[in-house]
């Protein structure tokens, strides 16, 4: 299977789940900070930014 092929998979499979497509800018460091992070706990960054921030909105409505 080529790379392509692949990748169109993967990115079909995340539409199927309902995820959209989002490009982010960050600084280099903080960019490998966030793929170290990611490897560590064996996820993706795309996995790792969504579960900050699905937290960081849990707790902001729990503090309401």
């Amino acid at each position: 299977m080529s790379e392509m092929t692949r990748v169109q998979r993967w990115r079909q499979q995340q539409r199927a789940a309902g995820k959209d497509a989002l490009t982010i800018w960050l600084p280099r460091e903080l960019k490998l900070f966030v793929e170290d992070i990611a490897l560590k706990r064996h996820c993706s960054p795309s996995d790792l930014v969504e579960q900050a921030l699905d937290d960081s909105l849990r707790r902001g409505a729990s503090s309401r």
